[in-house]
């Protein structure tokens, strides 16, 4: 065998990155087209936070960090942007003065309105047509690999590989 070849598991795990990747970009393509449609100035982030508000109620800017997988410097300039397309209201927290509460403007409301469709999300609608033994391997895979990621990075050591 020479040094360019790959074994079948090399081979397959090309082609799994390359599938990973194409799957997260065509999400990144996704969100911001819909990102647009709900306002030309508004980018993806800025959209998956309202989104989150809109699915959750309103949060406190360190929720909002949690629920869209960021921190709270980057939530801090997306609710300066986002009030000033006229799309958030931040109100101080009743309970503690120190924060504050993120709740969608009625704009927000009636631009995010067209895209709630069915209730059902993209992810739902474009496995239509799997099987549901289908979707529950997937479901597994995914479970696996998210399992295998934090016990990489927050244990500092590869899994044991899974026998039988």
């Amino acid at each position: 065998m020479t040094p360019d070849a790959l074994t079948d598991r090399d081979a397959a795990m090309v082609r799994l990155e390359r599938s990973v990747a194409d799957v997260q970009a065509a999400y990144r393509d996704v969100l911001r087209d819909v990102a647009v449609r709900v306002h030309p100035e508004l980018q993806s982030l800025g959209f998956r936070l309202l989104a989150s508000i809109s699915r959750r109620g309103p949060l406190t800017a360190g929720d909002a960090a949690d629920a869209i997988h960021t921190d709270r410097a980057v939530v801090s300039r997306l609710i300066k942007d986002l009030e000033k397309l006229g799309l958030l209201e931040v109100t101080p927290h009743p309970e503690d003065r120190r924060q504050r509460v993120l709740a969608l403007t009625p704009d927000a409301v009636r631009r995010l309105a067209p895209l709630r469709g069915s209730g059902r999300s993209l992810l739902a609608r474009s496995l239509d047509t799997w099987d549901v033994a289908d979707v529950e391997a997937y479901a597994a895979f995914n479970e696996r690999l998210i399992s295998a990621y934090r016990a990489y990075f927050t244990e500092g050591e590869q899994p044991a590989p899974e026998v039988g």
